[in-house]
């Protein structure tokens, strides 16, 4: 008696997921638009009511910034400790000051920071 084995292989393809550098820098230039139009050539430091939602991406661009230079700063392999440590200070500062402005900033920079997991 003869036995036959058949072996059926599947393969897939996908699109590479970034690194997280790459989508960092994505992120980071979307947020860095949404702020530049929302603010409409008005620095920041003189936003109002007017300008409500600025504070938001400008959170979303400072949590993104900040582990932008974290990475460069650190060595590969790291990058989920990297991303943990910003998470963690963000959320620690999180409830530090009060105001609607210090809210909608640090939720910016949580949501964004939430993306990147």
């Amino acid at each position: 008696m003869t036995t036959t084995t058949t072996t059926t292989t599947t393969t897939t393809t996908s699109t590479p997921t970034p690194d997280l550098a790459e989508r960092v820098a994505q992120l980071e230039g979307a947020a860095l638009a949404r702020l530049d139009a929302l603010l409409a050539g008005v620095a920041m430091c003189r936003i109002g009511e007017q300008h409500r939602g600025a504070k938001h991406w400008e959170g979303r661009t400072a949590a993104l910034g900040q582990v932008r230079r974290a990475l460069r700063r650190s060595g590969p392999g790291t990058e989920h400790d990297v991303l943990g440590a910003v998470h963690e200070a963000w959320l620690a500062q999180r409830d530090s000051l009060g105001g609607p402005a210090w809210q909608e900033y640090t939720t910016g920079g949580l949501e964004a920071l939430e993306e990147l997991r």
